[in-house]
């Protein structure tokens, strides 16, 4: 079991921004020494799900891993009505959104789509993040059981970028998250933006979160309140389509997104 572990450590190594990488890189990466990783790869290799370079004898994906992820997408019908969701949701917000699903403790970030606004900061397909300093992740973190959290967050390297939150804080969070329905990354992610994000799950259990971002100096509070009225509609939409429990209840107790009464909202206050 240990030399599958190893193996998908290895894979996920590879992202959007790392499509290409030495063993010494690998070894460091996942702790193993270099002569191990040279066996691991040259193994997934020969197996296809990698690639090497005849020249600098890097390794990249290969043919097997995108014809499973292919087949993973063809039985995944979620992610593409939630991405043709998110793409709407950009075109009548004007800023970039992202489709992301849960891996371990990060937000893996699967499709991207640039809004229009001049000022935006864009993450591309392929990035990974800790999943609680995302808006997206925490709404995907609120899905999951209590003791789930706390193992994943347990389990879950140190990160001087994204330091990990307090057990509890992270709990109160959560908790907040469950009972209005989305969540926000106040600054959390990257500096200047600020962030709102729902989950959506289907009836086999698999989640994505749709998600907004926008810089904290841009869109005033009225709009960002209509933003988040946006991806409160596309839950509701995807929740009913696929017998989403969350969903059905929240809708059952939120039967409607209303607007902000005497042009004041607290529904983006941040946590």
């Amino acid at each position: 079991m240990k030399s599958v572990h190893n193996a998908m450590a290895a894979l996920r190594c590879f992202s959007g921004q790392t499509r290409e990488l030495a063993v010494s890189r690998v070894a460091d990466r996942i702790k193993i020494t270099p002569s191990s990783a040279s066996r691991l790869l040259g193994a997934l290799r020969d197996g296809g799900l990698l690639d090497q370079d005849p020249v600098t004898r890097r390794y990249r994906p290969g043919r097997l891993a995108l014809v499973l992820g292919g087949l993973y997408q063809a039985h995944t019908k979620l992610r593409d009505l939630a991405q043709s969701e998110l793409d709407a949701l950009v075109e009548r917000s004007g800023h970039t959104g992202y489709l992301s699903l849960l891996d371990g403790g990060d937000l893996l970030v699967i499709h991207t789509r640039q809004g229009g606004y001049p000022l935006r900061l864009v993450v591309e397909p392929g990035a990974r993040i800790p999943a609680w300093a995302t808006a997206g992740g925490k709404a995907l973190l609120a899905r999951l059981p209590d003791p789930e959290i706390r193992e994943r967050l347990r389990r879950a390297p140190r990160n001087s970028q994204w330091p990990t939150p307090s057990p509890r804080g992270l709990q109160d969070e959560i908790a907040r998250i469950r009972a209005r329905g989305h969540a926000l990354a106040e600054q959390e992610t990257f500096p200047g933006i600020r962030a709102v994000g729902i989950a959506v799950a289907d009836g086999e259990g698999r989640a994505f979160a749709l998600s907004l971002s926008f810089p904290v100096a841009g869109p005033d509070r009225k709009a960002q309140d209509r933003f988040l009225g946006m991806l409160r509609e596309a839950g509701h939409r995807l929740g009913d389509r696929f017998g989403d429990a969350a969903w059905q209840a929240y809708t059952a107790s939120h039967p409607k997104p209303r607007p902000p009464r005497g042009g004041r909202s607290e529904t983006m206050e941040a946590p």
